[in-house]
C-alpha cells in the first residue's frame, strides 16, 4: 500500500493486490515448512523421552509440552494472519470495484 499526499490536500492511496497476494504466499510456504519442522522436532523429542527414565523425564515433558504449545500458538496465529490478508485483500479488490463503477457511472 502506497499513501501519498497531492495538491490541494488530496491524499492518494494505491493498493497492489499482487504484491500482497505473493508474500502471503511466502508466508504461507513459510509456515508450511514451519509445521513440517516443528512435527519432526516433536517426533524426536518423543523419541528422546522414550529412553529417559526417572525425574528427568517429568522435566523434559514439561519443557516439549511447553515447546508445543507455543509452536502450535504460533502455527494458529499465522494461519489467522493469513486468512485476514486474504479477507482484506477481497475487501479492498471489492471497494476498489465499487468506487470505479461508481466513478464510471458519473455522467458530466
Amino acid at each position: 500500500m502506497n499513501i501519498s499526499e497531492g495538491g490541494g490536500g488530496e491524499v492518494k492511496i494505491s493498493y497492489d493486490s499482487a504484491s500482497t497476494v505473493h508474500g502471503a504466499e511466502a508466508v504461507l510456504k513459510a509456515l508450511n515448512d514451519y509445521k513440517a519442522s516443528n512435527k519432526a522436532v516433536l517426533a524426536k523429542f518423543a523419541s528422546v523421552l522414550e529412553e529417559l527414565e526417572g525425574a528427568a523425564i517429568e522435566s523434559y515433558q514439561s519443557a516439549v509440552a511447553e515447546y508445543e504449545s507455543a509452536s502450535r500458538m504460533a502455527e494458529e496465529y499465522l494461519d489467522l494472519f493469513l486468512k485476514l490478508m486474504e479477507l482484506t485483500d477481497t475487501l479492498i479488490n471489492a471497494a476498489d470495484r465499487r468506487s470505479e463503477e461508481l466513478f464510471n457511472s458519473i455522467e458530466v
